[in-house]
C-alpha cells in the first residue's frame, strides 16, 4: 500500500499543480493521525476488524507522506546539496523510526505490566503516536517552502541551524 500510495500521489502531483509537497506532507500525516486512531479505537475496544483497514491506510499514509516530505526536503534544500540534504534525511528518518518501534514497545511492555491489560498497552502506544503525529501537523504548519524558495538558498550550516529554531 506504501508502494500505491506513492505511486498514486506522484501521478496526481503531476496532474494538480495545487497537490504540492507541503500538501501531500499535510495529507499524508492526516491520513497517518486517522491510522493511529483507528488502531487505538481496535486495541481499546478489541474490534478485530478495524485493523486490515487501519493498516491499509498506514501504507497510503506513508507513501503519501514519503512523496510530500522528500519532495519538501528537496526544494528546501541549497543548490547542489540535495544529496546532502537526502542523506540527512534518511539518518533522521531511520534514527526516528527506530526510536519509535523500540520506545513503542517499552511503553507497551510498562503500560502491560502496570495494569495487565494488553488492549490498554496497545491503545496507550497509539494514542502516544496520535499525539505525535498531531506535533508533526504543527512542525509542519510553521514551513514555508515559497517563501524559502523566494528569499534564495542559504548555506548548510544556516539551514539547519533554522531549523532548530
Amino acid at each position: 500500500m506504501s508502494i500505491l500510495g506513492t505511486v498514486a500521489f506522484l501521478f496526481f502531483s503531476r496532474r494538480y499543480k495545487r497537490l504540492t509537497n507541503t500538501a501531500m506532507s499535510w495529507i499524508g500525516v492526516w491520513v497517518l493521525v486517522l491510522t493511529f486512531a483507528l488502531f487505538a479505537l481496535s486495541a481499546f475496544g478489541g474490534v478485530r476488524w478495524l485493523v486490515t483497514p487501519a493498516l491499509i491506510t498506514l501504507g497510503v499514509g506513508l507513501g503519501v507522506w514519503n512523496v510530500g516530505t522528500l519532495g519538501l526536503m528537496m526544494d528546501m534544500s541549497p543548490f547542489g546539496r540535495a544529496g546532502t540534504f537526502l542523506g540527512f534525511w534518511t539518518l533522521v528518518v531511520t534514527f526516528g523510526r527506530g526510536l519509535g518501534v523500540s520506545g513503542g514497545g517499552i511503553i507497551r511492555d510498562t503500560v502491560l505490566s502496570l495494569t495487565g491489560d494488553a488492549q490498554v498497552a496497545y491503545g496507550s502506544v497509539f494514542i502516544i503516536e496520535v499525539v505525535g503525529l498531531l506535533v508533526a501537523l504543527w512542525a509542519l504548519r510553521q514551513v514555508n517552502a515559497k517563501s524559502f524558495v523566494q528569499q534564495g538558498t542559504p548555506d548548510t550550516a544556516a539551514v539547519l541551524a533554522g531549523s532548530l529554531d
